[in-house]
Order: structure tokens, then sequence, then C-alpha cells
């Protein structure tokens, strides 16, 4: 089975944040946005950046998830 897709986070994310907490926040609402709103995973991924965005102001807290093709 080939992925053509990978949801990663980068080693900047794993050094800035503090807790998990916005590691967790960020994959639940990824899948919510994904399996439950039925989106594409690229527009998951990318409603799911917005809404960190709006809820932390520091981008090291969710801008170090990439999506891969």
């Amino acid at each position: 089975m080939n992925s053509e897709l990978v949801l990663s986070g980068t080693k900047e994310t794993q050094m800035e944040c503090k807790s998990r907490s916005e590691t967790i926040d960020f994959m639940a609402n990824f899948y919510l946005n994904w399996l439950q709103k039925k989106l594409s995973i690229r527009d998951a991924f990318s409603l799911t950046q917005k809404e960190m965005r709006e809820r932390f102001i520091n981008p090291f807290q969710w801008a170090g998830f990439v999506l891969v093709e």
C-alpha cells in the first residue's frame, strides 16, 4: 500500500512545543475536519492550520506541521 500524502511534524515542532497539547489539538482537529466534516485531506489540513492560527498567536505552536505529497 502506498501513501499519497504524509502529515508530519518538523523537528522545530518537537522542540518548540512546551507541552504535547498543541500537537494533540492539531491532530484532533485535523481528523475531525477530515473524517467527520468529510473534507479532503488537503482541505482538512488547510482548515486546521487556519483554526490553529486563530487560537495560537505563536506560529511555533502550530506551523511546524507539513503535508507532504
